[in-house]
């Protein structure tokens, strides 16, 4: 039994990646860079923390937000030339909110120039 796939037999490296996304990474994101999180407390969560912007049970403006903000984040300090490491924090907690063929849709619109969000 693999845990990391709930208990239920083996899975595919994309299924183990999304339940995997907020402990130890074994693969990168697809249409993301190879980013690993942060060795520490700070990589010791299982999933997204509360946030008082988005206090309802539906997580879906939470998810969309924060996929915004890591490609702000990735896109600012890109251009500055800084370290890209507090974009972390925001890939992580989309990673654990968004359903991951939601990730990949964005990334395709993205990749085509008709992606609706502003980044």
């Amino acid at each position: 039994m693999d845990p990391l796939c709930g208990g239920w037999g083996s899975c595919s490296g994309m299924e183990r990646r999304h339940q995997d996304v907020m402990g130890v990474w074994e693969f990168p994101m697809v249409g993301h860079s190879e980013m690993r999180p942060p060795a520490g407390p700070q990589g010791s969560y299982l999933t997204a923390p509360f946030d008082p912007r988005f206090p309802n049970t539906n997580q879906t403006r939470n998810c969309y937000q924060n996929y915004l903000d890591y490609h702000r984040c990735m896109k600012v300090l890109t251009a500055r030339g800084r370290d890209t490491k507090p974009c972390l924090w925001y890939y992580r907690v989309f990673t654990s909110l968004c359903p991951l063929s939601w990730v990949q849709h964005w990334d395709e619109q993205q990749e085509k120039g008709s992606f609706a969000g502003k980044i």
